[in-house]
């Protein structure tokens, strides 16, 4: 997959037509995703997780039954890499937060992506559904979260 710059993107019109289908690729680029995951819409209740050890291959995973008609929905904090890496200045990645409106019981109203700025509550719920990828690449971070969160 081809990657850009957020700069890239924005000043290519066609990029831009797409540009809701970015994800992040690591060390401030992104990659256009169309993909059957990319058109999943999230939820706060969602009734799947993304699995990924990289960005060629996403895996939906059921949480419970889904029911025929049913909308697949996702948490997208739980995959939102970009996110986590949004206190480095020198990627040129951005701090996105944005207006829910999924509707769920449990409906946040607004979401972002950085996992370990959410309530400790949610991280110790949620730790498990974390893509490999991101276990792999924030494992030090998570195991100082480990230990924060069985205290």
């Amino acid at each position: 997959m081809k990657k850009y710059t957020l700069k890239e993107i924005s000043e290519n019109p066609k990029l831009q037509e797409v540009s809701g289908h970015c994800d992040y690729a690591g060390d401030g680029k992104y990659v256009i995703d169309m993909s059957p995951h990319s058109y999943v819409n999230h939820s706060c209740d969602p009734n799947t997780y993304s699995e990924f050890e990289n960005f060629d291959e996403v895996d939906l995973i059921a949480l419970r039954d889904i029911k025929k008609g049913e909308e697949i929905t996702y948490d997208v904090v739980l995959c939102a890499v970009d996110q986590l890496d949004s206190g480095h200045p020198k990627k040129g990645i951005y701090y996105w937060r944005i207006k829910c409106f999924c509707g769920g019981k449990n409906c946040r109203k607004i979401i972002h992506g950085d996992f370990f700025k959410m309530p400790k509550k949610y991280q110790r719920e949620n730790l498990k559904y974390l893509p490999t990828f991101v276990k792999r690449r924030f494992k030090d971070k998570l195991k100082r979260l480990r230990c924060v969160l069985k205290k």
